[in-house]
């Protein structure tokens, strides 16, 4: 797969549960994290699927390293070294909505260099992890 503009980097990868459209959330070192989602009709080989540019995220969040969507796809989590951030949709918006949602900051664990991040399956709980030797895995509750 190529983006349309220039090449990226990139850790966080998620999909739409209703449709199973993948989407890349961009690292930027300056600048907003760029949303690419993959064409809704299958290429003939993986080096010709073209990226759609599908929005960014708010300018704070930058270095994307890890995100997740909740199992109903009205919920996404993305984590940054140093912090939390939850999207939020109705059920009547599009998935793409939540991209351009306003975000609700969660703190995240005392964590050295957050890294991966994911949603508990059933109570709405988040997993996060560090990098580095041994890290322990966190859990925690999001308050809504």
């Amino acid at each position: 797969a190529r983006y349309p503009d220039r090449p990226h980097n990139a850790e966080a990868l998620i999909v739409d549960p209703a449709t199973g459209i993948p989407y890349i959330l961009t690292k930027e070192q300056e600048g907003a994290a760029q949303v690419f989602r993959f064409p809704e009709r299958p290429a003939p080989s993986p080096e010709s699927v073209m990226l759609v540019h599908v929005g960014e995220l708010p300018p704070e969040i930058r270095i994307v390293t890890g995100a997740d969507v909740s199992p109903d796809g009205l919920r996404l989590l993305v984590r940054t070294y140093v912090g939390i951030h939850e999207f939020t949709r109705s059920p009547s918006e599009p998935f793409e909505a939540l991209f351009s949602a306003s975000p609700c900051a969660i703190d995240p664990a005392s964590e050295p260099q957050g890294e991966a991040i994911s949603y508990a399956e059933g109570d709405g709980a988040i997993y996060t992890i560090s990098e580095g030797p041994f890290p322990p895995i966190h859990r925690a509750s999001c308050v809504r």
